[in-house]
């Protein structure tokens, strides 16, 4: 038998490295000329193999005033790894320069004296996490920076989302109660033989919705008057009942799922479930979090304890601040009012489109030149809108 271990040559390991879908070039010399360039490279340059033996900036000469070219020379000369994320890249993709955004690393490959003998340099095109990033950055900032004719409109939002901090609050409490309640619950179960009628106060006096289901026979065993409250319904339509003859307008939709509660002896937890109750005689939709619980004796599944709290009001809360917002964004977009957001302390600035037509840009440009795009005249009052804005929380500016 043959163990001889047959080695690739350095053909074969660069075809190998050719099909690889990470982007990959080798560079010799500080001009960074290309030798090796895989096909995902050439890819992201917009180029045949025919770039291979040229320096990089004849290759790309988009890349002039960019600072790859300079980078690959001090990578050389120094023989050091250069990296970056996020770094944008003017390139000429099909006759067009567009920019693009990359993960990067130049590594300099170094012989035995310590002297760079090439450049490994690979590449991922981030583009799309960039663009993703800044379209939520752009989004929020459109919500946040509302001017003069959308302060009451802004003092509606504040309103609505302290409303919401404080059904938020509200909603922990609750969920707070339930863990509270099955914790408590779950200790009473393992004392049940000892002491039923404990059992049962405790049932009586928990702070949510509780109804215990036997599993034999789906009828119900114990409910408090918690539950009753939220179902709308007598105690009289739940003794010697089952579940779905006590509340039917509900079996249809949750047998299957007790069903199978019972059966996998996995507890179910749902988080603002829409249904349809009908209260004291009427249909009623209403949002509830609930847990089928099973209870075990030995391994197997003897009863279902529910638990149930109305979060109703919380919900028709919540999706009242969202119909806030969305009427806002409307509003901004209907009545073509520009927007910007402007970071005073590093100089950054973003825009909306209409914010740069407004300025007389057809792109967006540094925070700067829309500084310079204001009259002489009216810069004073400028910066001392910015110096109040900063102490007050609020920009008002009125230009001649």
């Amino acid at each position: 038998m043959d163990n001889k271990v047959t080695f690739l040559s350095d053909q074969q390991l660069l075809k190998v490295l050719s099909a690889s879908s990470d982007a990959t070039a080798i560079h010799v010399s500080e001009k960074a000329v290309i030798q090796y360039a895989n096909d995902a490279m050439l890819a992201f340059w917009g180029k045949g193999d025919g770039v291979i033996g040229k320096s990089l900036e004849d290759a790309l000469p988009e890349l002039k005033g960019q600072p790859f070219i300079e980078l690959f020379k001090r990578v050389w000369n120094e023989g050091i790894t250069v990296s970056g994320t996020d770094a944008p890249a003017d390139l000429v993709i099909n006759g067009k320069l567009q920019t693009f955004y990359f993960d990067y690393e130049y590594r300099a490959i170094k012989n035995e004296h310590g002297k760079s003998i090439c450049i490994l340099h690979t590449a991922k095109d981030v583009t799309d996490r960039k663009l993703s990033r800044e379209r939520e950055q752009n989004l929020t900032e459109e919500l946040t920076a509302a001017n003069e004719e959308l302060v009451a409109a802004n003092e509606e939002i504040t309103a609505a989302n302290e409303e919401m901090a404080a059904m938020n609050e509200e909603l922990l409490a609750s969920n707070e109660e339930i863990i509270e309640s099955r914790q408590q619950l779950a200790e009473l179960n393992k004392s049940l033989s000892e002491s039923n009628m404990f059992f049962r106060s405790m049932v009586k006096q928990a702070p949510v919705g509780i109804c215990i289901i036997r599993t034999e026979n789906l009828f119900i065993q114990e409910v408090n008057d918690t539950y009753l409250e939220l179902v709308g319904k007598p105690r009289e339509q739940f003794q010697n009942r089952t579940i779905w003859e006590a509340v039917p307008e509900a079996a249809g939709a949750y047998a299957p799922v007790m069903n199978n509660v019972i059966k996998s002896g996995v507890p179910l937890i749902a988080k603002e479930h829409e249904l349809t109750l009908v209260r004291n005689g009427i249909d009623e939709n209403v949002f509830v979090d609930f847990v089928y619980e099973p209870m075990k004796i030995n391994g197997h599944v003897q009863a279902i304890m529910v638990l149930a709290i109305d979060v109703t009001d919380k919900v028709v809360a919540r999706r009242s601040i969202e119909d806030v917002e969305e009427r806002i964004r409307l509003a901004v977009e209907a009545a073509e009012i520009g927007t910007f957001d402007l970071d005073i302390v590093n100089g950054h600035m973003l825009t909306s489109e209409r914010f740069d037509h407004i300025f007389g840009f057809e792109q967006h440009v540094d925070w700067k030149t829309y500084r310079e795009a204001i009259h002489p005249d009216d810069r004073i009052i400028r910066d001392t809108a910015h110096k109040n804005a900063l102490a007050t929380g609020k920009l008002f500016m009125k230009c001649g």
